[in-house]
C-alpha cells in the first residue's frame, strides 16, 4: 500500500513537471560558471545557477554571491526571460544588464542602492516591491516597467523605489514605503501613481514621490519627465508630498491631480526661469488640504472653490501658510494680497471676506461676520471682542511670529466662532499662545466627515501653551488631530467634554486643564514619536489601546482606564492626582513614578471595581481609595512578580473609604475589605517599612472608621481593611 503510494506520488510530480507546472523553489544565483571573455556572466547558463535556469514558478534569487567582481555583471544577452519573483540584494554588487525580465508572481525584493537592475521588466500580474531592514536601501530600476500587473512599492524608514530613466506604462503604482524617486528623464506613460500616506519616518504624510530631473539640470526639453496618456498622482488616505527637485526644464510638465484624503504637499524647488510650470489638469477633489511650496510656477487651470471662479478655498495654501487664488488669465496660481480687508470676486466666492489685521488695536465686531482667512502678525496681548456677534470661520486662524504674544478670542455676549470645512486650522509660531475663551461650533453641512480635525502648525519651540480651547465646545467630537513642527501644547481647558475619534499624528502635548472628561475612543490612534498626555484638572478616560502614552497626573486630574484597557506605559503621579479605572496597567507606578501625595483608586467615581497594576512604589504620603458599591468594594490586583515596595522612610499610607451605596447597603464592623490583593506577587520590606496608616472616609460621610484597622496579611498576601460600619441603621419597614 505505501508503495503504490509513493509510486502515484512520483508520477503525480513527473505529469506536473512535463505539463510545466513545476513546483515553486528558490533557484540561487552562484555564478560558478565564472566570467566570459567581456567579463559578464550569462543569465541564461544554467552553471550560474547551480545546474537550473529559475522558472516561471520560481524565485530568482540573487545574493551572497562568494568571488564576485565588484560590480559583477549579469547580462540577459538581449533575451526575455520568465521567472516568478525576482530577488536581487546585491552583496557583493550585482548589476542585471541587457534583456527584459517578465515577472510571472510579480513580486520584487531588493535592496540594491545604486547598483540596481538594468533590465527591463514586465509585470504580469499585480505583485508588491520591497526592501529589506536595511536604513536607506531601495530598489532601483534603470530598464523600462511594462506590462498590466500593479506595482504596491512597501517599506519604510527611507526604504524607496527608484526608477532612473525608465519608461513607466504599468496600469498603477501605489507608493506605500518612503518614497517613488524618479529621476534622470523617467517618463510616465497612463500610469496612475497613488500616495498612499501612511506613517514613514515619524511623519503622518511620509509617503513621497519625488521627482527629480538630473542632478545637474541640464535636460533637454525631450530628455524631461513627463506624463503621457493621462498619467496622473491621487493622493489617499493620510495624503504625502510630490516633490519637484532641480531645474524644470522649459517644456511643461502636466498631469492629473486628484486629492481623495489626508494633507497632501506639492513642491517645486530650484527652478527660476520665465514659463517654467507644472501645471495640473483633470484636477479633483474629494477631501484633503494641499499646501504648495513654490519654486517656478504652478497652474491649475479652470480649478474653483465650491463651484466658484477665481478663488481657491482653504484646502490650499502657499509656503507661507496663505491662501491661493487663481488670479490670471492662464490659471497661475498666485498668494492671496495682503490688505487689511479683502472682498471676494465679484462673480463668486462664499465667505465674505479675507481679513488680516496688522494694527496692535482691539478688534471688535460690530455684524455677523463670515471670513476665509485671519491672517496676524503683530499685537501683543491683543483680544478680537465677538460680543454678541456670531464669527464664521470657512479657513485658517494663523498667527504666524511674535515672541511670548498672546491672541485671544472673547465674548461677553452671545457670540460664538462657527468653523466651516473639514479641518479646524489653528497655526501659531514660535512661542506664540492663541486662545479660544469663545463658544465654538462646527457647520457639520460643510463636510462630508462625521467630525472636524484639528489641524494644528505650532512653531519651533516646546515652550508656551500653544493653542488654547478654554470656551464652551458646542463641538465636543473630533476625527484626526494633526500637528507640525516642534513639540507643543494643545490645551484643552474649560467646563467641556471631548473626544477623539481618530489619529494623533505628528509631535504634540496634550493637557486636560477643564472641568470635562477628554475621552480618547476606541478608534483613536497614536502615529507620532513625540507625544505626551497631562491632566492637570478634570478627567481623562482611556478606551483606546492604541494609545500608547505614559500620562502624567497632576493635582486635581483623573486618569481612568476604562474596562478592558492595558496599557504598558507608566503613569506618573504627582501629588492629588487620581489613577484609577478597571484595566491593567502592566509596568504599575514605581521608581519614582508614585509621588507623594498620589492616589490609586480602582472603579471609578459610581461603580467599584479591580485596578490591575504590575506593582507599586510610593515615594512619600500617599492614598489608596476603597469603593464599596451594593456588591463589592474596588480592589488593587497585582501581576504576576509584581511587588509592593514600601519604603523605610517615614510616611503615611491612607486608605480611603468612599461608599457608593447610596446608603442601600449596611456596612458591618466585621466585613474585611481587600484593598491590595498581591497573591501573584510580593511585599518588599514587610516588617521594617515606615508606614503609618490611617483610614478615612470619601464626602459625604456615610461611614464611621474610628474603629477601622488596616492590617498587612503576608499569609494571605493582602492588604486589607476591617472595623468599618455604616453611620445610619437602614429604614424599618412595616407590612400588612
Amino acid at each position: 500500500m505505501t508503495k503504490a503510494h509513493n509510486t502515484a506520488l512520483i508520477v503525480l510530480a513527473f505529469c506536473l513537471f512535463f505539463h510545466g507546472v513545476a513546483l515553486a523553489a528558490n533557484i540561487s544565483w552562484t555564478g560558478g560558471a565564472g566570467a566570459r571573455e567581456d567579463g559578464t556572466y550569462s543569465w541564461a547558463d544554467p552553471a550560474n545557477w547551480g545546474g537550473t535556469l529559475p522558472g516561471e514558478a520560481d524565485v530568482a534569487l540573487i545574493q551572497n554571491v562568494d568571488k564576485a567582481p565588484d560590480p559583477m555583471l549579469i547580462s540577459l544577452d538581449g533575451e526575455t526571460v520568465t521567472v516568478g519573483s525576482l530577488k536581487h540584494v546585491s552583496t557583493p554588487k550585482a548589476i542585471l544588464t541587457n534583456g527584459c525580465i517578465r515577472l510571472a508572481q510579480g513580486q520584487v525584493f531588493g535592496n540594491s542602492t545604486d547598483y540596481g537592475i538594468y533590465t527591463d521588466i514586465e509585470q504580469l500580474v499585480d505583485g508588491k516591491w520591497y526592501n529589506d531592514d536595511s536604513y536607506g536601501k531601495c530598489i532601483a530600476l534603470y530598464g523600462n516597467l511594462s506590462g498590466p500587473g500593479i506595482v504596491t512599492s512597501d517599506g519604510n524608514q527611507n526604504r524607496n523605489l527608484r526608477l532612473i530613466g525608465s519608461r513607466v506604462s504599468i496600469p498603477k503604482i501605489i507608493q506605500r514605503s518612503s518614497s517613488l524617486d524618479a529621476r534622470d528623464g523617467t517618463q510616465f506613460f497612463g500610469t496612475q501613481i497613488e500616495i498612499n500616506g501612511g506613517f514613514a519616518d515619524g511623519n503622518y504624510n511620509g509617503t513621497k514621490v519625488i521627482i527629480r530631473l538630473n542632478e545637474n539640470g541640464d535636460l533637454t526639453e525631450e530628455e524631461a519627465l513627463v506624463f503621457h496618456d493621462g498619467a496622473s498622482v491621487v493622493f489617499t488616505g493620510a495624503g504625502g508630498t510630490l516633490t519637484y527637485y532641480r531645474p524644470i526644464p522649459t517644456v511643461d510638465q502636466r498631469l492629473s491631480m486628484a486629492l481623495k484624503g489626508g494633507k497632501a504637499d506639492v513642491y517645486i524647488s530650484g527652478g527660476t526661469a520665465t514659463g517654467n510650470f507644472l501645471t495640473v489638469t483633470n484636477f479633483t477633489r474629494e477631501v484633503g488640504t494641499m499646501l504648495y511650496v513654490n519654486g517656478s510656477g504652478f497652474r491649475l487651470p479652470g480649478v474653483a472653490n465650491d463651484e466658484t471662479t477665481g478663488y481657491v478655498g482653504p484646502w490650499l495654501w502657499d509656503k507661507n501658510y496663505l491662501p491661493m487664488s487663481v488670479t490670471d488669465a492662464d490659471g497661475t496660481l498666485v498668494a492671496a494680497t495682503e490688505s487689511s480687508l479683502q472682498a471676494f470676486p465679484a462673480n463668486g466666492g462664499s465667505p465674505a471676506a479675507l481679513m488680516r489685521t496688522t494694527a496692535d488695536a482691539e478688534y471688535t465686531l460690530e455684524q455677523n461676520t463670515s471670513l476665509f482667512w485671519l491672517w496676524d502678525t503683530y499685537g501683543e496681548g491683543k483680544t478680537f471682542h465677538l460680543g454678541d456677534y456670531n464669527l464664521d470661520v470657512y479657513g485658517p486662524l494663523a498667527f504666524r511670529y511674535g515672541g511670548g504674544k498672546t491672541k485671544l478670542f472673547e465674548t461677553s455676549g452671545t457670540g460664538k466662532m462657527i468653523f466651516h470645512g473639514d479641518e479646524i486650522i489653528i497655526m501659531t509660531g514660535g512661542d506664540q499662545r492663541i486662545e479660544l475663551a469663545v463658544p465654538i461650533a462646527w457647520d457639520a453641512s460643510s463636510s462630508l466627515e462625521p467630525y472636524p480635525s484639528l489641524m494644528l502648525n505650532l512653531g519651533s519651540k516646546t515652550s508656551g501653551d500653544g493653542v488654547v480651547l478654554s470656551g464652551r465646545d458646542e463641538i465636543g467630537h473630533y476625527r484626526n488631530i494633526n500637528s507640525s513642527m516642534m513639540a507643543r501644547k494643545l490645551i484643552f481647558d474649560g467646563p467641556s467634554d471631548r473626544h477623539i475619534h481618530g489619529a494623533i499624528q505628528d509631535t504634540l502635548h496634550i493637557e486636560q486643564r477643564g472641568e470635562g472628561t477628554l475621552t480618547f475612543e476606541p478608534t483613536s490612534s497614536l502615529q507620532t514619536r513625540i507625544f505626551s498626555l497631562t491632566a492637570i484638572n478634570g478627567k481623562i478616560l482611556m478606551k483606546s489601546a492604541n494609545i500608547a502614552v505614559a500620562a502624567t497626573i497632576m493635582t486635581n486630574g483623573v486618569f481612568e482606564l476604562a474596562e478592558g484597557m492595558s496599557v504598558t506605559t507608566t503613569p506618573k503621579i504627582l501629588n492629588g492626582g487620581v489613577y484609577q479605572g478597571f484595566g491593567t496597567s502592566t509596568h504599575g507606578v514605581r521608581d519614582g513614578r508614585f509621588l507623594a501625595g498620589g492616589v490609586i483608586a480602582p472603579g471609578n467615581e459610581t461603580k467599584a471595581g479591580t485596578l490591575t497594576m504590575g506593582g507599586m512604589k510610593p515615594e512619600g504620603d500617599f492614598t489608596l481609595v476603597c469603593r464599596v458599591d451594593s456588591e463589592t468594594n474596588g480592589t488593587i490586583a497585582f501581576t504576576k512578580n509584581s511587588k509592593l515596595t514600601l519604603l523605610k522612610t517615614a510616611m503615611t499610607g491612607t486608605i480611603r473609604v468612599d461608599d457608593l451605596t447610596a446608603k442601600s447597603r449596611r456596612i458591618r464592623p466585621e466585613e474585611e475589605f481587600v484593598v491590595i490583593d498581591f497573591k501573584n506577587g510580593g511585599v518588599e520590606n514587610p516588617t521594617t517599612h515606615g508606614v503609618t496608616w490611617q483610614v478615612t472616609t470619601g464626602t459625604p460621610e456615610h461611614l464611621d472608621v474610628s474603629a477601622a484597622v488596616v492590617t498587612l496579611d503576608t499569609a494571605n498576601k493582602c492588604l486589607k481593611v476591617s472595623g468599618i460600619k455604616s453611620l445610619y441603621n437602614g429604614t424599618l419597614m412595616l407590612f400588612r
